[in-house]
């Protein structure tokens, strides 16, 4: 696929997801797995006209699948980054994305650690966030982040120097929900130099085609030794 094809699925998408019925259908899919026809329409309260209008674009759009058995369509997201596209999503505007299917659904590495635009998110991530609040090296109050008391000695132990945060352009910290582990991960500038930092370390590895990423036996030291965090 070239630049231009690239970009007009892109759009095509995006138009999908401009319908609030859609998200809903997808949303629905993404939180209760394989689901009939009719089964979405009652928990929607959608009638099932409607519904198979809304199922055929998001067919055509290649985002969800359907499998037949008899009379009865069963319909599927078609993979599991519409899956995570839809957590991030509702992240984004405060609302939270409960998967109860997840294990069959996720990489278990996108589950463990991955970027989220430029931080660390991931089982990995809220716990560094977790033991970064143990540590006073950061203090919150409700989403809002400040330097706490141990700041400058616990980053300077993860590479992070404060002096060169540039919070001017961008916020320095805050708590960004995590859409998989549903509590919080580090975001803003602070957020962003500590995951540079630990690529640069070795102690992750992003994966090839994926914001996963793995912990290298380095980074199981090195976080266990400066926050104590399991290996």
């Amino acid at each position: 696929m070239d630049h231009e094809q690239a970009a007009k699925a892109v759009a095509e998408l995006a138009r999908q997801l401009s319908s609030p019925a859609r998200v809903r259908i997808l949303t629905l899919l993404a939180t209760e797995g394989p689901i009939r026809v009719s089964e979405i329409a009652a928990a929607l309260d959608m009638r099932v006209t409607t519904l198979s209008n809304h199922l055929s674009r998001l067919r055509q759009t290649g985002v969800v699948t359907v499998s037949r058995e008899g009379r009865h369509a069963t319909y599927h997201l078609a993979s599991a980054r519409t899956q995570e596209l839809l957590g991030e999503l509702h992240a984004a505007v405060g609302t939270s994305l409960t998967i109860r299917h997840i294990g069959d659904k996720i990489d278990q590495n996108l589950i463990n650690a991955r970027s989220c635009y430029d931080h660390l998110a991931g089982k990995i991530g809220v716990q560094l966030f977790e033991r970064l609040l143990a540590h006073r090296a950061i203090d919150a109050n409700q989403e809002t982040i400040a330097l706490g008391p141990h700041a400058e000695q616990t980053f300077i132990a993860l590479g992070v120097g404060l002096t060169a945060l540039d919070s001017r352009r961008r916020k320095l910290a805050f708590a960004c929900p995590d859409w998989i582990e549903q509590r919080h991960h580090l975001g803003g500038a602070l957020g962003a130099a500590v995951l540079a930092s630990l690529l640069d370390r070795n102690w992750l590895r992003p994966l090839p085609n994926t914001r996963a990423l793995q912990i290298t036996q380095a980074g199981r030291k090195g976080l266990a030794h400066v926050l104590g965090i399991p290996g």
